[in-house]
């Protein structure tokens, strides 16, 4: 039915529950894949990189948010692939 789902993660409690019905999902349709979007917003990440500009690697922190999404996936068997974006992420996900 799906071959391809796209799940759009933050990381949030809302995300993670996404993820769950996304693998629901993709379990009910052979050799489906879902694929893992975050989406780097670059007005967010100069304020990241301001107040952080000591800190160690950003992209660390970015793959702390898809660490439970990401074992969502791994834990149910789907296949998955993790893709970052760069843009605003409402109209960057409406051009996937």
């Amino acid at each position: 039915m799906y071959k391809k789902i796209a799940l759009a993660t933050d990381g949030s409690e809302h995300s993670k529950r996404a993820a769950e019905n996304a693998v629901n999902i993709a379990k009910c349709s052979p050799n489906s894949k879902i694929d893992i979007i975050y989406v780097v917003n670059p007005d967010k990440v100069k304020s990241e990189v301001l107040s952080n500009w000591n800190a160690g690697d950003m992209s660390d922190k970015r793959k702390i948010h898809l660490k439970e999404v990401e074992r969502i996936a791994i834990d149910s068997g789907v296949a998955y692939e993790i893709v970052f974006l760069h843009g605003e992420p409402g109209p960057v996900m409406l051009t996937m």
